[in-house]
């Protein structure tokens, strides 16, 4: 009764989610087609033409896909040309888009290269740059102090493993979980969605929070497989150390750890008197216990480095706080406001919540106007 609550419950919320955002890619059509050239508009148009017809022929598709999973050999030969095809096409994209940027890619790779664009200040307001800040730092030093462009190639290099190993990850997850089908057509929209995308061309913290979170998924894949959970210590370890690298790398994935327990209850209250007895909450406790004292350990280890970094000083206690992020990403398209941030950091600690509330709330009344 409880489990079938919650599907309703989470198909519900889906069904809102995707509907406001089919709202919103509706309203941003029209912008965006103004903005691109003759030759995307027919490229984009040709693309939505493609959906279409896959929609229409969907049951032909889905033949086509099950007589190609049908045969291992077949299968082999489809899933290496387009993993070869994806390589060669992410290689010419890292020759051709490498180069400087702006914002906070350059405010890094400027610091570390000993050229700061930005002081302190703007690391110690938004400190979820610093890991990948030591990571990239780390990077040059093993490249014994390249030259930028060098330097800026090779984070692109890393790039493409981090997307690619990410994509490989969410295959063998899906294919654990539920078939190579299935597996396969994930991981052709993976591709679509992130891997041909130029992100590959960005040093920046979303393509290690997809690799994060690849790992995550895989490793949760590994003790609940098939409606069981499996007491796996290894696994349980990991998830704690990649968990806690993934809310330093990218403070707002700590929604999907917020997820994951919040289907951990409602699974341990649906099966009831299975898991509520003593022996499965002595286990449970363990798991718990194995799971905060790797990510207790690694955050602290994070933030030990961060504090002792050669390259820059952090104030401590002068960070953006979590509203301050919901309210630049509820205005407008939800990249960064130049305006909003500064006055925001200008502001004494104790006068920012109220700001931030009041902008909060003046962009949802805008939504309905």
């Amino acid at each position: 009764m409880i489990q079938k609550l919650s599907n309703y419950l989470v198909n519900i919320f889906l069904v809102l989610l995707g509907t406001i955002s089919l709202i919103g890619a509706v309203t941003e059509l029209a912008v965006m087609q103004n903005k691109l050239s003759v030759t995307k508009n027919i490229l984009f148009t040709s693309l939505v033409l493609v959906i279409v017809c896959i929609f229409i022929f969907r049951k032909q598709v889905k033949n086509l896909v099950e007589l190609c999973c049908a045969s291992k050999y077949i299968f082999n030969v489809i899933f290496l040309v387009i993993f070869c095809g994806l390589i060669f096409y992410q290689l010419n994209m890292i020759q051709a888009l490498t180069g400087i940027m702006e914002f906070d890619p350059a405010f890094i790779y400027s610091l570390i290269l000993h050229k700061p664009i930005v002081g302190s200040s703007y690391f110690s307001w938004y400190p979820n740059l610093l890991l990948l800040l030591n990571i990239e730092n780390v990077v040059y030093h093993l490249l014994d102090n390249p030259n930028i462009y060098f330097f800026l190639k090779s984070l692109n290099v890393i790039n493409l493993f981090l997307i690619d190993a990410g994509l490989m990850l969410i295959f063998l997850t899906v294919k654990k979980q539920l078939n190579k089908k299935y597996a396969f057509i994930t991981l052709l929209m993976a591709i679509l969605i992130f891997g041909l995308t130029p992100y590959i061309a960005i040093p920046y913290s979303d393509n290690w929070a997809f690799f994060l979170m690849s790992i995550y998924i895989f490793l949760l894949s590994t003790i609940y497989n098939k409606k069981q959970f499996h007491f796996n210590i290894i696994p349980i370890i990991f998830i704690g150390i990649d968990s806690a690298l993934l809310y330093k790398m990218k403070p707002s994935t700590i929604i999907v750890l917020i997820a994951t327990i919040v289907v951990l209850f409602v699974t341990i209250l649906s099966k009831g008197k299975q898991y509520l007895n003593f022996q499965n909450i002595k286990k449970q406790l363990l798991i718990l216990f194995l799971f905060i004292m790797p990510f207790l350990l690694t955050i602290s280890t994070c933030d030990y480095f961060v504090d002792n970094n050669n390259l820059i000083k952090i104030e401590k206690n002068s960070s953006a706080g979590p509203l301050h992020f919901m309210a630049m990403g509820l205005h407008g398209d939800g990249g960064y406001w130049w305006d909003f941030n500064s006055k925001d950091e200008s502001l004494p600690p104790k006068d920012r919540k109220g700001y931030e509330i009041k902008v909060i709330k003046k962009d949802i009344r805008d939504f309905g106007t």
